[in-house]
């Protein structure tokens, strides 16, 4: 157990901690070219993650909302059920932005690529 001080200087410090922390991570990244962090984070394995992590942001409070208000009775949050929602959620979660990847953001993503390309094409040849 903490005692009131040691609770206060959690609560006072610790968010204030976690953005520092990570502020380190991201500032060199991107404005000191880090090597190591970003071999990491540009790594060929994280690139069909990376291509569905806003979906799955935006779509996975619908499946929390869909799964709660489905429970017919009373839910006991032990630690099993709270790993069996968090792994439900997650994979649908996933398995729903793969769907949305594939029928809606990569169609769209290449009619705006021809789209782009053949518009910038024209304009390349009339302004010869």
């Amino acid at each position: 157990e903490w005692t009131t001080d040691q609770s206060a200087a959690y609560l006072t410090f610790s968010r204030t901690a976690f953005v520092i922390g990570v502020g380190l991570i991201v500032v060199p990244t991107f404005f000191l070219h880090s090597g190591v962090i970003k071999s990491i984070l540009s790594n060929y394995l994280f690139a069909p993650l990376a291509k569905l992590t806003y979906g799955i942001y935006v779509i996975h409070f619908m499946i929390l909302y869909a799964f709660i208000f489905s429970v017919q009775s009373t839910l006991v949050m032990n630690d099993l059920n709270v790993l069996y929602v968090y792994l439900g959620v997650v994979v649908t979660s996933m398995m729903a932005a793969l769907i949305l990847y594939l029928f809606i953001e990569m169609p769209f993503a290449k009619l705006d690529q021809t789209y782009l390309s053949s518009r910038v094409k024209r304009n390349m040849l009339k302004n010869l």
